[in-house]
Order: C-alpha cells, then structure tokens, then sequence
C-alpha cells in the first residue's frame, strides 16, 4: 500500500511537471511570435534555446531518463 502511495505521488508529480512544461512551451511560442512580429533576432534566439531546452525535458520525462527523484 505504501508503495501504491509513493508511486502514485511520484506520477501526479511527474504530471504536474509535464503540465508546467506544456504551459512554458506555450507560453514560449507567444514570445517567440512577438519576437517574429517585432523582427527582434536575439530575442528569437534566445527564445528558440529555451524552447529546445523544455522539448528535451520533456522528451526525457517521457522516455524515463530523468525522474522527479
């Protein structure tokens, strides 16, 4: 039982930590829209590594190669 607890803890975690990386992406994509509109370069750089960035966390999540542990 206590596992069954620690397991389901572990994947509302996990759950919480795809939700927060889905809103990031999201909210990554406006900048990088405003960024486009504003033809401002570094800041689509900058934007553009970022979003890379939380696509290979999430990637990793999904694959099981990183954990919330």
């Amino acid at each position: 039982m206590i596992y069954n607890i620690v397991k389901r803890t572990c994947e509302v975690t996990i759950m919480k930590l795809t939700e927060y990386l889905h809103d990031q992406l999201k909210f990554l994509n406006d900048q990088m829209n405003s960024a486009k509109k504003d033809k401002d370069e570094t800041m689509q750089y900058l934007v553009d590594s970022k979003i890379t960035e939380v696509k290979l966390i999430l990637e990793a999540l999904q694959k099981g190669i990183i954990d919330e542990a």
